[in-house]
């Protein structure tokens, strides 16, 4: 599904930035710990939660999806290879979790 949005500044995206990384108690600078606020989720969004599916349970263009439930909380679901992928640190891979992530905030 395709989505119109606003676009944002560069300023604007550090300032979000600065946001998330202080609900997930994270230092302001450096590499954000993508797996370690994964396992914050459900705390920082009560009642939200988080899953890593067979790779058969999402097509292979979809890494991870967050979808909301009728409850008003999230649930993020991660194919497992992007989740190994973002264990061993490859970026792209946390990128699509941190992705994931922000549909929370937004």
């Amino acid at each position: 599904m395709d989505y119109l949005t606003k676009s944002v500044t560069r300023i604007e995206i550090r300032n979000l930035a600065s946001v998330i990384r202080r609900f997930f108690n994270v230092e302001p600078s450096g590499r954000f710990p993508v797996l370690e606020a994964l396992e914050q989720f459900p705390v920082v969004f009560e009642g939200s939660s988080w899953e890593v599916v067979e790779n058969e349970e999402l097509p292979s263009t979809i890494p991870a999806r967050c979808f909301v439930n009728n409850d008003g909380t999230f649930t993020i679901q991660i194919r497992q290879d992007t989740y190994d992928g973002a264990y061993k640190g490859v970026g792209a891979f946390r990128g699509f979790i941190t992705h994931e992530l922000c549909h929370a905030f937004l």
